[in-house]
């Protein structure tokens, strides 16, 4: 469930207003056979508001926590923190297509040193709603932020269709897509794949390098509604080339910094994802 590398998507049959979620994968790492651990806690807000007739305002707040733990013969645990805080605006042009833009300012940081400028980041996204059916709407856009090595470009494609009273499939490549069955009222069953990656700024004992946490994962879920509007979901699923690495600050994600016993090439494995949410269920 968790899609809050890029918080753009009011634009699913869903609207996450509170979101509380812990992920933990262990594995090993590829040079050695010490243990890793790597939990990756989030916490989200998103306040849809309603302007008038055709236009809302969007306020979200994230924050994160993750945490990698290596195991003997170097223990060591490192955990990096982020805050963020969006704003944005859809609009809904005519009954078919609708506009939403979203600016994006974050902190990412180790917090081993006081906030400076290395800390900040700063982006945003657009993105186009086109409904040509009752069950369908196309997804185009484009998401940036400034990252630790420079301008940060993402092209977006996604799609919402429902394709029956019980079946979905939904999402924004590349960073998700989701195919859900409805088995019962309180049941939803699907699978996913997600696809995408942020940074964390390191203190000063690092050179102000940064960590780069990719997230490729292929999975199953299960989101169980309580009520109408609480639900709890869990994920299972693999990872493909995840994990934490290092890299010299400004310069481009191609030569690995291995001086950190921590943040070395992880072999893949098996994540669980467990969470609660306020959510509202909206359609397309």
């Amino acid at each position: 469930m968790i899609v809050h590398s890029i918080p753009i998507l009011y634009a699913q049959p869903f609207v996450d207003i509170v979101n509380v979620s812990l992920q933990r994968l262990q594995t090993t790492y590829k040079d050695s056979s010490s243990k890793s651990i790597t939990n990756n806690s989030y916490f989200g807000i998103m306040l849809p508001l309603k302007l008038d007739s055709t236009n809302l305002l969007i306020v979200r707040l994230n924050g994160e926590i993750l945490s990698s733990d290596r195991g003997e013969p170097l223990a060591s645990e490192n955990k990096a923190y982020v805050g963020l805080f969006g704003l944005g605006w859809q609009h809904q042009l005519n009954k078919k297509l609708s506009i939403t833009a979203l600016s994006l300012s974050k902190i990412s940081s180790d917090l081993k040193n006081d906030l400076s400028h290395y800390d900040l980041q700063y982006g945003g996204s657009l993105l186009f709603q086109y409904k040509p059916k009752s069950n369908m709407r196309w997804k185009l856009g484009v998401y940036y932020n400034r990252e630790p090595f420079g301008n940060f470009f993402v092209p977006l494609l996604g799609l919402d269709w429902q394709i029956s009273e019980k079946k979905w499939l939904y999402g924004t490549l590349p960073l998700s897509m989701r195919y859900e069955y409805k088995t019962t009222e309180k049941l939803y069953l699907g699978a996913g794949l997600k696809i995408f990656g942020r940074s964390y700024r390191l203190g000063s004992d690092q050179n102000r390098d940064y960590i780069w946490n990719q997230e490729n994962q292929l999975k199953l879920f299960a989101d169980y509604y309580l009520s109408k509007n609480l639900v709890l979901y869990s994920e299972v699923g693999y990872t493909i080339d995840y994990g934490p690495r290092q890299y010299a600050d400004k310069e481009q994600r191609e030569v690995e910094i291995l001086s950190n016993p921590v943040y070395r090439p992880l072999q893949d494995g098996i994540y669980l994802n467990l969470g609660c949410a306020l959510r509202v269920r909206r359609g397309i």
